[in-house]
């Protein structure tokens, strides 16, 4: 039997990425759309619109799909933002230019990075994915990448990690370094209670609102070209295979995008997209 939203005193459970059944919230939709930049007008309508078609068991995504394709009608822009966590999955198949966009988000916070670096161990010599450096500190991080939302950082993740953390510093060359793992999903229980526990900080999506990857991208403006939606796929492909990853890069290097779109036009409708994304 389909039961419908706005039916009184009925509640309606979706299924998240993980499969289980949560009870829809229109006050988190409604907040996940103001935080894209959508006015409180269109943020009500499109999760009125949302309500009136859910059904117990629609998938967590389909809703997602749905709330960014009226957004896109009604303010592009904002449908641009709204599509950040997808826009990050679309960085894949491989974890590179994943590894490259956290290494941009330490530099927006004045660390000089370098990604892809072999360190020395005690026993053996280990590829590191980022190494961001100040005065003050050193940090080294380890990037977990997934391309399905559905998949987590298990606990074998911050085993493994804690295990070439110790041996790096058994060398003693980064002897004094904090030890950081970024994923673009999540991590389970078991997976956060041994990074406690061993001293690694871990940053996944949006599990600790205050610091999490979704807030860090949003505080500096730091969007992956992948949120453009005045760019094809192909062209999104050319790009982050150059190392071009985030939208403030092609904005400092706009011959780039006359080197590889020959319309000048849509040269020009691009480069709004970006300044109003980034400003």
């Amino acid at each position: 039997m389909i039961i419908l939203a706005n039916m009184k005193n009925e509640e309606v459970y979706i299924t998240n990425t993980e499969g289980q059944a949560v009870k829809f919230s229109e006050d988190r939709l409604r907040a996940s759309l103001l935080k894209a930049g959508a006015s409180l007008f269109f943020a009500n309508e499109i999760t009125e619109e949302i309500k009136r078609a859910l059904k117990n068991g629609l998938p967590k995504y389909q809703i997602f799909q749905q709330a960014f394709k009226l957004l896109k009608k009604k303010e592009k822009l904002s449908a641009a933002r709204y599509k950040l966590k997808q826009g990050i999955l679309e960085l894949g198949p491989s974890g590179f230019a994943f590894e490259h966009f956290i290494g941009e988000l330490f530099k927006a916070k004045g660390y000089q990075v370098k990604v892809g670096q072999f360190v020395d161990g005690k026993c053996v010599s280990h590829e590191i994915d980022v190494i961001a450096v100040t005065k003050q500190e050193t940090i080294l991080v380890e990037c977990k990448y997934h391309n399905r939302l559905d998949l987590k950082c298990d606990v074998k993740v911050p085993l493994y990690i804690h295990s070439r953390f110790n041996d790096i510093k058994n060398k003693g060359f980064y002897k004094d370094f904090k030890g950081f793992i970024f994923t673009n999903t999540s991590f389970s229980d078991d997976a956060r209670a041994y990074a406690t526990c061993s001293g690694i900080n871990i940053i996944d999506w949006n599990s600790d609102k205050q610091n999490s990857l979704k807030n860090m991208i949003y505080e500096h403006e730091l969007f992956p070209i992948t949120c453009l939606l005045s760019l094809s796929k192909e062209e999104k492909v050319t790009f982050l295979n150059q190392n071009i990853v985030l939208v403030k890069q092609l904005q400092k290097e706009p011959a780039l995008l006359e080197r590889n779109i020959r319309n000048s036009n849509r040269i020009r409708n691009i480069l709004s997209e970006m300044n109003q994304l980034c400003k």
